[in-house]
């Protein structure tokens, strides 16, 4: 068990050092931060943005936290999304 997280720290470090993308959920990103959406975990949160335009492929930038951190407003296709963080944490992003 100890092995395999050590490969994946040190994969995940490498991919960094190469200034390649890095996968992490929405809710990971800090402010300012632009990544592109990859994947979703949850369907129903998944057809929700999806009809917001915010679809694999789509940049999406953190614009806002709220004070205590939920919710969080996102700048994705020209519009102003706010969701839960339980929510943006199903959404997959690849950091740039």
């Amino acid at each position: 068990m100890i092995i395999i997280l050590r490969v994946f720290v040190l994969s995940r470090l490498i991919r960094i050092i190469l200034n390649k993308s890095v996968t992490v959920s929405l809710s990971q990103l800090k402010m300012g931060q632009s990544a592109i959406i990859s994947a979703f975990n949850d369907e129903e949160i998944a057809l929700k943005l999806i009809e917001l335009g915010c679809i694999p492929g789509v940049k999406v930038t953190m614009i806002r936290k709220a004070p205590l951190g939920d919710p969080l407003a996102f700048a994705c296709s020209g519009s102003l999304i706010s969701i839960r963080k339980e929510e943006a944490s199903s959404v997959m992003v690849e950091s740039e």
